[in-house]
C-alpha cells in the first residue's frame, strides 16, 4: 500500500512505473495511460486516501452540491420503477455513495436493492454498509441503472490530424529522465474510425485538429448492460455533446481536461495519479451503440430540463432558514444555469422493454440532435 506516501512521491512512483513500461513496450496509447493514472492499485487518482469530491476534494459533482439533485433522481426512479413494477436500482460510478444515500432517503416507492458498482476500492470503503456492492450489473436485472458522471471517466484514445493524415497521440518518455510527453504515431484502426466519423459529418478536420475517440469503452459498458438487463431504464447524466457539436470545427483542442484543487487544465501527463482526468461524452456514439444492443433512446435533454421535469422546484425545502434558502437557490443556479451545469450536462435515457413514454412536458426533446 502506498496511501501513506506524500502525493509527490505517489506521482513519482506511478510516473516511473509507466515510463518503464514505455521503455519496454514503446509509446503507450492514451486510454491505457488514463486507466493507470486513475485506477492503478495504491497509486491511481481514485485509489488515493485523500478526498476526491466536494469542497475538500478537487471538483464538485451534482450530488455533492446538496440534496436537490438526488431528490429529482429519486422522483425519476419512482416513475420508472412504478412503470416496470420493479424495486431495484444500480448505480455505476457510485463513488462514496452520496447520490445513493440521497435517492434512498427521498424515494417514495420502496427500493429493495440499491447496487453500487464502483471500481475504486478506496471509494467503496467509504460507502454506507447498507448499500449492496457489485462488480458488474447483477443478472438478471430489472429496474433502473444510474450513471452520473461515469462515462466521462472511461478511458479514451486521442488523435491529431497531421499533414500526413490522422495520427494517434501516444505517451512517450524522454531518454534521460522519466518525464512523459506526447508523440504521434500511425494507427490504422483509429485513423479509419476517425475517417468514418468525419465522413458521416460531411466534412474533413483541419490540420492540427485534436480530439478523442471512445467507442470501444462505450461498447464494452453497453455489452455488460445487455448481458444482464432483462427490462429496465438506463439514465446517463454527464457533460458532453451530440457528435456534430463534439467534433465542431472550432473545438480544435478536443475535450480532454484535468481537475486538481478545483482548477481545470489540459495537461494529463503532469502529476499522474494526483489529478482527475476526464473526456466529454459523445452522446451520439452512445445512442448508436445502444441501439445495436437493443436499447431504445427515450430521452436526450439538458440537465436543467431533466431536473425541472422531475420536480426540482417542488423538491426545494421552503422551511429552511434564510441562510439555508440562500444556499438552496445557489444550488439551483449551479444545477440549471446554462453556463454552469444546466446545459453543459446532458441526460440520456435508454430503455429496454420499458412500458411507458418518458414525459417531455418541461424538458426539451433533443433526440433529433443525436
Amino acid at each position: 500500500m502506498t496511501s501513506g506516501l506524500p502525493p509527490a512521491a505517489v506521482a513519482d512512483r506511478l510516473q516511473a512505473r509507466m515510463a518503464a513500461q514505455v521503455r519496454r513496450d514503446g509509446p503507450m496509447r492514451f486510454d491505457r495511460y488514463m486507466e493507470q493514472a486513475l485506477y492503478a492499485p495504491g497509486l491511481g487518482y481514485y485509489e488515493r486516501a485523500a478526498p476526491v469530491f466536494g469542497a475538500n476534494g478537487d471538483f464538485v459533482t451534482a450530488p455533492e452540491l446538496g440534496g436537490l439533485f438526488a431528490r429529482c433522481m429519486a422522483h425519476f426512479c419512482d416513475f420508472a420503477l412504478n412503470a416496470l413494477d420493479a424495486d431495484a436500482v444500480a448505480e455505476y460510478g457510485a463513488g462514496s455513495g452520496t447520490l445513493a444515500r440521497g435517492v434512498l432517503a427521498a424515494a417514495r416507492r420502496p427500493i429493495a436493492d440499491y447496487w453500487t458498482i464502483e471500481r475504486s476500492a478506496s471509494l467503496r470503503r467509504r460507502q454506507p454498509q447498507s448499500l449492496r456492492q457489485a462488480e458488474a450489473l447483477p443478472k438478471p436485472f430489472e429496474g433502473v441503472v444510474l450513471a452520473n458522471e461515469f462515462l466521462d471517466a472511461l478511458p479514451a484514445r486521442c488523435f491529431e490530424v497531421a499533414d500526413s493524415g490522422v495520427r494517434e497521440r501516444m505517451v512517450a518518455v524522454r531518454r534521460e529522465r522519466d518525464d512523459l510527453h506526447w508523440t504521434l504515431q500511425e494507427s490504422e484502426d483509429l485513423s479509419a474510425a476517425v475517417h468514418d466519423v468525419f465522413s458521416g459529418l460531411g466534412r474533413k478536420p483541419p490540420q492540427g485538429y485534436r480530439s478523442e475517440w471512445r467507442r470501444e469503452a462505450y461498447a464494452a459498458w453497453l455489452a455488460e448492460l445487455d448481458g444482464a438487463m432483462r427490462r429496465g431504464l438506463v439514465l446517463v447524466a454527464d457533460y458532453g455533446y451530440p457528435r456534430r457539436e463534439y467534433y465542431h470545427p472550432q473545438r480544435t483542442e478536443g475535450t480532454l481536461r484535468c481537475h486538481a484543487n478545483h482548477r481545470a487544465h489540459a495537461d494529463p501527463l503532469q502529476r499522474p495519479g494526483q489529478q482527475d482526468i476526464s473526456v466529454d461524452v459523445d452522446f451520439t456514439a452512445v445512442a448508436e451503440l445502444a441501439a445495436d444492443f437493443g436499447f431504445e433512446t427515450l430521452m436526450f435533454t439538458t440537465q436543467a430540463g431533466f431536473l425541472l421535469e422531475y420536480g426540482l422546484l417542488e423538491a426545494m425545502d421552503q422551511s429552511q432558514t434564510a441562510a439555508g434558502r440562500l444556499a438552496q437557490r445557489g444550488e439551483v443556479e449551479t444545477l440549471t444555469h446554462p453556463d454552469r451545469m444546466g446545459e453543459r450536462f446532458r441526460v440520456l435515457a435508454l430503455g429496454r422493454d420499458f412500458p411507458a413514454d418518458l414525459p417531455h412536458e418541461v424538458c426539451p426533446d433533443h433526440r433529433n440532435r443525436l
